[in-house]
């Protein structure tokens, strides 16, 4: 399941080979940690037998818990063979998850935590506990806003992170390309010549601005995530556009950097600022 999650997002090369922009495990964190908030399959498969511990504690005698119970088995003898091996492996899988709760949290707080829940417990506490936490990152409410296209978000939060496959990160990983910025053709390409030191990227930025009034002037994109993040953080409609039009940005000099790549088509900067003036209402 994991393996076609990964395929849908980053797609399967004709020779197997692929550009991963970011490894699974980042991901699967929540969104308040700047994942996408994507289950981890094998944690949560754990966090669910952990669950059916539970059950089988609290509720021995219901119907779901019987089927772990080898004094209910029916049938021939080829049949009980089956089961048998069936439970067995349950089995397993229940004491695997219990030993990897036990090894996160200890003995004793993994007891204390399985007391301390009701009967019918949700799987996501469990599943908490089995991943590693890590810090919130302040940009979550800018990328994972309700006013954002998914497409928007998708590029944004690669961007932010410094994971879009630019030519200098291909560059890292031993492919053979010349770095030259296509939009600008005076630097090398990278996350931070892109947003917004780039003096084709830095005309819209600046038109940006002005159309929805903010009043910071800096061109490095943390910077101004740390803006956005001290004033407009609020729920209203103007603070949700002014997120939205950074991610939109975002997302259409991402789209113009590639269609002058593999499309050799170009647009002027005036006629993105024509656009991204008649966008505002």
């Amino acid at each position: 399941m994991a393996q076609i999650c990964k395929n849908f997002l980053w797609g399967i090369e004709n020779d197997g080979r692929r550009f991963l922009c970011q490894s699974w495990a980042a991901l699967s964190k929540p969104k308040t940690e700047g994942g996408f908030d994507i289950k981890e399959i094998l944690s949560w498969n754990k966090a669910q037998a952990i669950k059916w511990i539970r059950k089988l504690e609290t509720q021995p005698h219901s119907s779901g818990s019987n089927g772990l119970k080898p004094i209910y088995l029916r049938g021939t003898l080829f049949g009980m063979l089956k089961e048998i091996d069936y439970i067995l492996a349950s089995w397993n899988n229940l004491l695997a998850a219990r030993t990897d709760l036990v090894q996160q949290v200890g003995l004793e707080a993994a007891q204390a935590l399985l007391a301390a829940m009701p009967n019918s417990f949700a799987a996501g506490q469990v599943y908490d506990l089995l991943r590693s936490p890590n810090p919130s990152v302040p940009w979550r409410y800018t990328v994972y806003d309700t006013a954002v296209y998914p497409n928007h978000g998708f590029v944004g939060h690669l961007a932010i992170q410094h994971k879009l496959p630019t030519i200098d990160r291909f560059i890292s990983r031993g492919f053979q390309w010349i770095n030259r910025c296509v939009l600008c053709g005076a630097a090398e390409e990278s996350h931070t010549h892109l947003f917004f030191e780039c003096s084709w990227t830095a005309i819209l930025w600046s038109t940006i601005q002005q159309v929805y009034s903010f009043d910071t002037h800096s061109t490095h994109l943390f910077n101004i995530l740390d803006w956005y993040y001290v004033h407009n953080r609020e729920r209203s409609w103007v603070k949700k556009r002014r997120r939205s039009a950074l991610l939109c940005l975002l997302y259409y000099i991402w789209q113009e950097r590639n269609t002058r790549i593999f499309r050799d088509k170009t647009r002027t900067a005036r006629s993105f600022e024509f656009d991204l003036c008649s966008s505002k209402s």
